[in-house]
């Protein structure tokens, strides 16, 4: 024989209930997040977009060289067809690796303040432009290894100095 038992609750202390009761997964919106990460989200995406301005004027120019240099008896279709190759290929290459070497840019600068370095000085800005720039530019052999990393230690510097805020009293 089943005994009734009784299942409701006593108790309905709520902030018991509100301690106990998982929450389940929690977004935090875009405003919310810490300065430093949200910087390197919007500067990943706005240096993309102007990658991807950049990339479409000089793949326009290229286009117009590439279709008028064809044979004469290619035709408008063919013309266009190398135009917008061109253009189009042109201006994803200059917006991925521009969105991508700013993106590196910010992590190498988070992962230099788990060093003890920190994260807005000069140092570390120059440390990961000349990373940058020697990674970019590797394939190409030493020499070009060199060049890279001053022009990116260089560029970096620049930008630690435009981040400087300087305290008025």
């Amino acid at each position: 024989m089943v005994k009734d038992t009784d299942l409701s609750i006593q108790d309905t202390d709520e902030d018991y209930i509100k301690k106990t009761v998982p929450k389940g997964v929690e977004f935090q919106p875009l405003n919310e997040l810490p300065e430093s990460e949200s910087n390197l989200i919007l500067y990943t995406g706005v240096s993309y977009l102007g990658g991807a301005f950049i990339g479409s004027q000089v793949g326009f120019t290229k286009g117009i060289l590439h279709a008028i240099s064809l044979p004469e008896k290619a035709k408008f279709k063919n013309r266009v067809g190398a135009f917008l190759d061109t253009t189009g290929s042109t201006t994803g290459r200059v917006a991925t690796n521009l969105a991508a070497g700013v993106f590196l840019f910010g992590c190498l600068k988070k992962l230099l303040s788990g060093t003890g370095i920190q994260e807005e000085s000069i140092m570390s800005s120059t440390i990961a432009g000349a990373t940058i720039g020697v990674l970019h530019r590797a394939p190409k052999g030493p020499i070009h290894i060199g060049i890279g990393g001053v022009i990116g230690a260089t560029i970096g510097y620049i930008l630690s100095l435009n981040s400087r805020h300087i305290k008025r009293q």
